[in-house]
């Protein structure tokens, strides 16, 4: 009697199996890549200046713009400020954000486009308390040097606060008269 051998199974492909742990490598390296993103940008947004109670945070990422005759204005609170021209054409850039000034009352644009008469262009924006975020007005008091008025509920105070219910108040009142 004689043993009866069963012949061996087949082995994987070295190949195909290499192939299929190296795309496995890849999607997990990618998916990696974009967590750190995803950490180091979370990482930024925290060391970030939004103010002691984080109330200008909201301004993260947007623009406002005004158009005031020949130009559009934009203001992009951490980011930069240019100013355009209405009917097209390319920007000039106005600063690039410094940060916060005079108490969270002004944000700091610096470092612009060179003027080919005089300084390096900034813009300062005086920023106050108002019912929405808007940019109202930008002038240049000086060669390339912008001052800019600019509202948000975040610059809002308890006083602040406190007066508009007076006066809501006091609206009331003057219509149940």
């Amino acid at each position: 009697m004689g043993l009866a051998l069963t012949p061996p199974t087949p082995a994987p492909c070295p190949r195909a199996e290499a192939e299929r742990l190296r795309g496995e490598h890849r999607e997990t390296q990618s998916a990696l890549t974009k967590l750190e993103d995803k950490e180091r940008e979370l990482k930024e947004t925290l060391a970030k200046d939004f103010g002691a109670l984080r109330q200008f945070e909201p301004l993260q990422g947007e623009c406002f713009d005004v158009t005031q005759g020949e130009w559009i204005y934009s203001v992009c609170p951490y980011a930069d400020s240019k100013q355009k021209g209405k009917h097209g054409g390319g920007s000039t850039d106005l600063g690039r954000w410094e940060g916060w000034a005079d108490d969270y009352t002004a944000m700091e644009f610096k470092n612009g486009q060179a003027c080919w008469n005089g300084p390096i262009r900034s813009i300062k924006v005086q920023v106050r308390c108002g019912g929405e975020s808007k940019l109202l007005k930008v002038d240049e008091p000086e060669v390339c040097k912008y001052v800019a008025d600019f509202e948000t509920p975040g610059a809002c105070t308890a006083e602040d606060a406190r007066l508009a219910q007076l006066e809501v108040e006091s609206c009331a009142a003057d219509i149940e008269e």
